[in-house]
């Protein structure tokens, strides 16, 4: 599930459908959107930022992969 710290941040548009999540996080300067698929003991997923800080727009693509390697510690 996306989290977020920034008090500026809210979350948004939260679904799940079967075993993939998506979101979309919304703050003052920019947009997140996100999605994650597990599948057993994997993760496989990807979030898109797009920021506007002095005139200019960013976009930041970010891919994840991830497999639980046991409890944590």
């Amino acid at each position: 599930m996306p989290q977020t710290t920034d008090p500026g941040c809210t979350i948004k548009d939260v679904k799940t459908q079967g075993n993939t999540i998506t979101w979309t996080v919304v703050c003052k300067k920019g947009t997140s959107t996100g999605k994650v698929t597990y599948a057993g003991t994997t993760m496989d997923g990807f979030t898109e930022t797009t920021v506007k800080t002095n005139g200019n727009t960013m976009t930041i693509k970010s891919r994840m992969k991830g497999k639980r390697i046991g409890p944590c510690k």
